[in-house]
């Protein structure tokens, strides 16, 4: 039988799912851009959809998605402000090595950028307001196609 709770949670799966599809593209755009497949894994990771489930519960629904842990870390910004006032005995500064990806990971967008710029501008607006009469009827639609009866 089909009820407004039951098209209320189908609603929510599919800005769910959408936004989950949406992150795990742009971060597969963002490795493949910048180059970032040494060994492929963070790759094949983010590629993969079994990393994302939406669990639901009784008037609840959480996004859970699992990833490799290097991949939080990879656009964190250096907090060195003043590479000057830091040095070594060493006569090999490690500097360059450490530090000359730093312009390039600024605008890396895998993590916060994108993870959290989508959740709080899209997927919250999207839920606070996207459910319309048009909405409500596209997905009874849907459901009856998929064998639901109507009420």
């Amino acid at each position: 039988m089909l009820t407004d709770s039951i098209i209320k949670r189908e609603f929510v799966t599919q800005i769910l799912k959408r936004d989950s599809d949406y992150i795990r593209e742009f971060q597969a755009k963002v490795i493949e851009d910048a180059d970032l497949k040494k060994t492929g894994a963070l790759l094949m990771d983010v590629r993969g959809q079994s990393g994302s489930k939406i669990l639901q519960g009784y008037g609840m629904w959480m996004l859970s998605v699992r990833f490799l842990k290097y991949l939080r870390f990879i656009d964190i910004q250096s907090n060195k402000k003043n590479p000057s006032s830091h040095f070594k005995i060493n006569i090999k500064n490690d500097y360059e090595r450490k530090n000359k990806k730093m312009p390039l990971r600024r605008h890396l967008a895998l993590y916060n950028k994108v993870i959290y710029g989508r959740l709080y501008n899209e997927t919250k607006t999207d839920l606070k307001s996207g459910y319309t009469k048009v909405i409500r009827k596209t997905i009874t639609e849907q459901l009856e196609k998929a064998g639901y009866e109507k009420k």
